[in-house]
């Protein structure tokens, strides 16, 4: 085993003991929670206004943390690879 697998193997019951702190904390959430639907426009192509991100009434910090959260999903599928590079499927 190679230095960088010994490290990962290392780091997996850290990564798992804190999983399952994070999973036992978390609360399900969904968009329309912060924007409901009775707050939605249609876009201005059909007679409505388009929405614009100063509409939003999150703080600075919520809108960094969702955009971080979306690059992250979008990675999703690498994170998967390279793990599976690693650890075999």
């Amino acid at each position: 085993m190679d230095a960088q697998n010994g490290v990962l193997h290392e780091l997996e019951p850290v990564v798992a003991s804190n999983l399952d702190r994070h999973l036992s904390m978390a609360r399900e959430w969904f968009p329309h929670d912060y924007v409901p639907w009775s707050r939605g426009r249609d876009f201005a192509f059909l007679d409505g206004e388009d929405w614009q991100p100063e509409d939003s009434p999150l703080s600075h910090v919520a809108k960094v943390a969702m955009t971080v959260n979306l690059l992250t999903e979008d990675n999703l599928p690498s994170y998967h690879r390279e793990i599976a590079t690693r650890f075999s499927r």
